[in-house]
């Protein structure tokens, strides 16, 4: 009798535990499969930020003294806030904590925190979703002594600075003139990355790579630092990536193009406008530059004693700067297909960059 009465005890558990399963399984698919929340209140200040540099990002240099972004956000309700920092240390822990709504940064400080390869910080919550500035020319390749062309790069190490894939694949596009690629796409020449840049240029000198890609801004100075080296060539010989590359682009995060489009569209007309008034007032960007700087070094990181570039080569810099909103999609679509064939990614392009704002706007 005690076997018989403890069936339907155990039976009675048994379903009432299968139903408690079922409705975790459910709300676990449901999570999976969420839309975004169009229902969630946009933030009450927007951030924006931009690296402090010599050659900065022209829209957000120019808004320190038009103040367009907080009279645009301001007539919608909201308030701006800026951040200013400098350095992949500084801004990848910014950009894993989501800290930017907007995000002013040189190219290759965002492809190798997307790519998730960098030291600092690593991920996949922002977009590209509009150009800042562009260069006719960008790096050199500068060769020691035994190397007197491309062929003999074969089997040698290119030394490549702060993991700039930009750069990779613009020296693909050289080394394949004498039939060579990078190991990472199947080819010989070996690629070796240095975050810091005076240990590349010491690994350099100690004949730790054969040939390295300099930035141009360092030409004038590469003489003094390498006797017996030389430049084999600029990176964009022959207009390999077009007549100018892009430096710098605009992105925003993730859920903010998701939840809070109006913001999104906000940001992009006024950047906009501001790339007339930067293109307007070129002569003021050196100076805005160094501003930026010094408030950088003495409010950021409270600096008493720091080097400062002299305000004629800062003003010889942004001589050849394009101020442009122009993301260059056909530069950033064969990026993004050269670290997925490298093997640096697997992430789709729609997780890289989103021009559908942009063009919606120009379209207008």
């Amino acid at each position: 009798m005690k076997k018989a009465a403890g069936i339907p005890t155990v039976l009675m558990l048994f379903l009432l535990i299968l139903s408690i399963s079922l409705l975790a399984g459910c709300g676990s698919q449901a999570k999976d499969t969420v839309s975004p929340n169009t229902d969630l209140e946009p933030p009450k200040t927007i951030t924006i930020g931009y690296i402090a540099m010599t050659r900065s990002s022209p829209q957000a240099l120019i808004n320190r003294e038009k103040k367009m972004f907080e009279k645009a956000f301001g007539d919608a309700g909201y308030e701006v806030e800026w951040v200013i920092t400098r350095g992949r240390d500084n801004v990848g822990p910014l950009m894993e904590e989501g800290k930017f709504h907007f995000l002013y940064t040189p190219i290759n400080n965002f492809t190798a925190y997307f790519t998730e390869t960098s030291q600092f910080a690593a991920g996949n919550n922002y977009r590209i979703i509009a150009g800042s500035q562009a260069v006719p020319e960008g790096s050199i390749l500068l060769a020691g002594e035994n190397i007197s062309g491309l062929k003999d790069l074969d089997g040698k190490v290119v030394g490549i600075v702060n993991n700039s894939y930009s750069h990779e694949m613009l020296l693909n596009l050289q080394l394949a003139k004498a039939g060579l690629a990078t190991e990472t796409v199947g080819g010989s020449v070996k690629v070796r990355f240095q975050d810091y840049l005076a240990e590349f240029y010491e690994m350099f000198r100690n004949g730790e790579f054969d040939a390295i890609i300099a930035r141009d801004t360092e030409e004038p100075n590469l003489p003094e630092r390498f006797p017996n080296a030389k430049k084999l060539l600029s990176l964009n010989d022959g207009s390999a990536a077009g007549d100018t590359i892009p430096s710098a682009w605009l992105y925003a995060r993730s859920d903010v193009l998701e939840n809070w489009p109006d913001l999104a569209n906000i940001m992009l007309k006024t950047h906009i406008e501001l790339t007339a008034a930067a293109e307007e007032n070129r002569k003021d960007l050196p100076r805005l530059a160094t501003d930026a700087l010094d408030y950088y070094y003495q409010e950021v990181v409270g600096a008493v004693d720091y080097e400062k570039t002299p305000m004629e080569e800062i003003a010889g810099q942004w001589d050849e700067i394009h101020i442009t909103y122009d993301p260059n999609e056909e530069f950033v679509k064969n990026l993004h297909t050269f670290i997925f064939d490298a093997g640096y990614t697997d992430k789709p392009y729609d997780e890289f960059a989103d021009f559908r704002p942009l063009n919606a706007i120009l379209e207008k």
